[in-house]
This record gives structure tokens, C-alpha cells and sequence, in this order.
């Protein structure tokens, strides 16, 4: 029985790179942002209905921290979008389409300790 199709959002960073390299699947199908445009719900939508993966991975995430600290507060900053904006969009996209996610970040994009909880839960609820 043949594997089913598997997307990778982010495989031009270091994480998504090293994953992509040592996977060993032949079924990954990565993208770049030139083949679509993550900050746009319905362009992610047409892509995994053109593409049929049920499963997405997303790497992205904009990881500059300094630049990041820059932006601090900014929803419109290249750091929001990309960390929360397209990850959001993704997430929702997902679920919406009944695709299964998985979301790999960085810890300095999210460190999760108790000084920087997070405004979320790891099992919060769709």
C-alpha cells in the first residue's frame, strides 16, 4: 500500500533542513514560500487540496530574535506574522480540512517555562 503524501512548511530553516535530510521518507512534500503563501488561509487550502497530504508538518518560524525584540507588541511585524499569523492559518486550515498537524517550534519562539507560560495550553481544545 502506497505512503501517503506528507507537507513540510519550512524546510529552508535549520530544523525543517535537518529534518528533511535525515527523514529517510520519499513521500515528503516540501515547499517554499514561492510555491505558496502561508499567510493566506485559502492559498494553504487550495495547496493541500491540489496536493492530498493528510499530514502537514510546519517548521516556520521566524527565529531572529534580536530583530524579533525590535517588533515586540507589532501584530503587523514580520516576526508576528510569521510566529503567529501563518502558524495560526495553518493550524486552522487543518483543522478545518481534517488534516492532521504537527507544529514543531523552537524555544525561542516559545519557551514555555514559567516566567513565559504562554498565552495557551498544550491541550487546549480546537
Amino acid at each position: 500500500m502506497p505512503q501517503e503524501k506528507i507537507i513540510v512548511f519550512g524546510c529552508s530553516g535549520l530544523v525543517g533542513e535537518e529534518f528533511k535530510r535525515h527523514s529517510g521518507n520519499k513521500n515528503l512534500l516540501t515547499t517554499s514560500h514561492n510555491e505558496v503563501d502561508i499567510k493566506d488561509s485559502e492559498k494553504i487550502r487550495r495547496f493541500l487540496d491540489k496536493n492530498r497530504a493528510l499530514v502537514v508538518i510546519n517548521f516556520v518560524g521566524f527565529t531572529n530574535l534580536v530583530e524579533a525584540e525590535k517588533e515586540r507588541g507589532d501584530k503587523k511585524g514580520q516576526a508576528w506574522q510569521v510566529n503567529v499569523t501563518t502558524a495560526q492559518n495553518i493550524a486552522e486550515t487543518c483543522h478545518k480540512e481534517g488534516r492532521f498537524l504537527i507544529h514543531i517550534s523552537t524555544d525561542a519562539v516559545f519557551p514555555g517555562t514559567k516566567d513565559f507560560a504562554g498565552p495557551y495550553s498544550e491541550n487546549m481544545e480546537p
